[in-house]
């Protein structure tokens, strides 16, 4: 008994002394990126195909995602509203703009973004780690975080809230198609409910909380890149790595973010 509990506090000290070292980590890393990221040269080419590559080509997976998501939460709940409450299907178009814009948009967002575009950041960097390409720019006097990271980064804060943008709308159009087919609701009377709950304070919580969600995804890709190893195995392994970690820490971050700006909003109202 004595044994089992002693090895227990021994896994229990190694688990506190990997996490505190891990977040450690991540916050030097993070450092590192803030540091560089107003300093010369700025790479504006490669920023752009990080634009690109970030932004249009996530468009697709983006509107799928969000378009079926809206037309789930609509088959769920559109019926059972009116089981509970007589009539109040009528409000599932302010349910579902309120859900979208607050949780759904940005976070099915970043699981498109980590599923697409943070994998392909880790196997990217860590091919080139591995390809000692990253050890040649250091030779060369390149800094691999203001070629390779920044550039996702930045990309990362700007495209995150215009794809999340697209994501609610779309999802307000899936859960639109639903109400007209399977509630046998008029198309108005859904968008008088959307629109009677909009509210730009809502919007501008969803940007800030996008770009929060957006700017974590590309140092998490980037931080396991890096720290990548075990040549063309690893990359396959700290790909998996950084995927996992990544929707570990977007759940995380969207509670704290989400915490905050509602004491925010107390504190100001």
């Amino acid at each position: 008994m004595i044994k089992n509990i002693k090895k227990l506090l021994i896994r229990l000290d190694k688990f506190i002394i990997d996490v505190i070292t891990y977040v450690g980590e991540i916050s030097i890393f993070i450092y590192e990126i803030v540091r560089n990221l107003f300093s010369k040269p700025f790479y504006l080419k490669e920023f752009i195909n990080s634009m690109e590559n970030i932004g249009y080509r996530s468009i697709p997976i983006v509107l799928t995602v969000t378009f079926f998501s809206g037309m789930i939460i609509t088959l769920n709940i559109g019926k059972s509203m009116d089981a509970i409450v007589k009539g109040t299907s009528q409000y599932i178009g302010s349910g579902i703009l309120l859900v979208m814009l607050k949780e759904f948009g940005p976070v099915l967002t970043s699981i498109s973004l980590i599923s697409r575009v943070g994998a392909g950041i880790t196997a990217q960097i860590s091919m080139m780690k591995a390809t000692e390409q990253i050890d040649a720019l250091e030779v060369m006097s390149i800094s691999p975080i203001k070629l390779l990271i920044i550039p996702n980064v930045l990309a990362m804060i700007i495209m995150a809230p215009l794809l999340s943008s697209i994501g609610v709308v779309s999802g307000i159009l899936g859960g639109l198609i639903m109400v007209v087919t399977y509630l046998d609701q008029s198309p108005n009377t859904y968008l008088d409910k959307v629109l009677m709950v909009l509210r730009s304070q809502d919007i501008v919580d969803m940007i800030i909380k996008s770009s929060i969600l957006g700017f974590f995804i590309a140092v998490i890709s980037s931080y396991y890149g890096m720290k990548s190893e075990g040549g063309a195995k690893g990359v396959g392994i700290y790909t998996t790595r950084s995927v996992v970690a990544s929707f570990v820490f977007i759940i995380i971050v969207d509670y704290m973010v989400t915490f905050l700006l509602i004491t925010i909003r107390k504190l100001l109202s």
